[in-house]
């Protein structure tokens, strides 16, 4: 008898534990949506009860924060409301349970991380609010343009610039496949679209490669850059301010041109008069001809320029 008594104690000893332990668990029955419309932020949760019944109701709440590293940094009390833009609803499962919850917030025109937090009570007026799983103090489901502010940091479809786009579906970044690139940018309504451009020379890190070019010959006077022109030619023009670029870089310690930006000396393809006037001077016509640059300065020396 004692002996049976004795294995009794130690048996719901170890059982105790899980007993007094178990408790809700939620888990996503299938991946959160977002959409955007106009100025309403959309998110549908899915959400399955794991654990055994919830004894409470908890809530979950879509926070919809102007997109910054600061929407990062701690997030917001649950049912604040100094923030209308966060709603929240109520929901209690019991064990195995399937909750569908949607909840739609209204903004003004902008970016918006968009996090979900779920916590026990509301915290503003309780604090000793707990958060809760499967988002806890609060998930980022992505960043979002509301009402029509689509950006794309590559300025458009610019294959030799990788660039992030942020629309109202979602955010992308330019990435190569192969030989080309994969070029996001906006859509005429504010969603993300995408192109499959093949780069002559390759694409490397989200962009195409510019023609390689072998700079041997070229000569820098006057802090220029002159390609395909006799040397003899620039130095009876320019005297002893005349170096040539041997086995890629100047000589006396000069480097290699600079990749076109205003202010190097060069009148690259995109500047002009107006925007670059220190590289372009009245008088110079710069004309595009695939990766080349025809510049007639002053109307006296032909130079032919390649940029990278």
């Amino acid at each position: 008898m004692k002996k049976v008594l004795s294995l009794t104690l130690i048996l719901a000893f170890l059982v105790m534990p899980f007993v007094v332990s178990a408790a809700p668990s939620l888990v996503e029955y299938s991946s959160p949506t977002v959409t955007v419309t106009g100025n309403e932020i959309m998110v549908k949760a899915h959400l399955k009860n794991v654990g055994t019944e919830m004894t409470e109701s908890w809530l979950l709440e879509l926070q919809p924060r102007p997109s910054s590293l600061l929407s990062w940094i701690g997030g917001q009390e649950t049912c604040d409301s100094s923030h209308p833009e966060n709603v929240h609803k109520d929901f209690q499962l019991s064990s195995g349970g399937i909750a569908h919850i949607t909840l739609t917030s209204t903004v003004s025109d902008g970016l918006y991380d968009v996090f979900l937090v779920m916590t026990d009570s509301c915290c503003n007026t309780n604090p000793d609010c707990q958060a809760k799983e499967p988002y806890g103090w609060g998930e980022f489901l992505g960043t979002y343009a509301v009402g029509g502010a689509c950006t794309d940091t590559d300025g458009g479809e610019d294959y030799y610039v990788k660039g992030t786009t942020t629309a109202t579906d979602g955010t992308a970044t330019d990435y190569c496949s192969g030989h080309s690139v994969i070029e996001y940018y906006c859509g005429s309504d504010d969603t993300l679209r995408a192109v499959s451009y093949y780069c002559t020379y390759g694409c490397s890190d989200g962009a195409c490669m510019h023609r390689p070019i072998n700079w041997e010959g070229a000569v820098k006077a006057n802090d220029r850059f002159y390609c395909e022109i006799p040397y003899e030619y620039i130095e009876s023009l320019y005297g002893s301010d005349v170096q040539k670029i041997v086995g890629g870089t100047l000589s006396l310690d000069f480097n290699s041109p600079p990749n076109g930006v205003c202010g190097d000396g060069v009148c690259n393809y995109g500047e002009t008069s107006e925007n670059c006037p220190e590289d372009c001077p009245i008088g110079t016509i710069t004309l595009d001809f695939t990766g080349l640059t025809l510049s007639i300065i002053g109307l006296s020396i032909l130079a032919l320029t390649i940029f990278i």
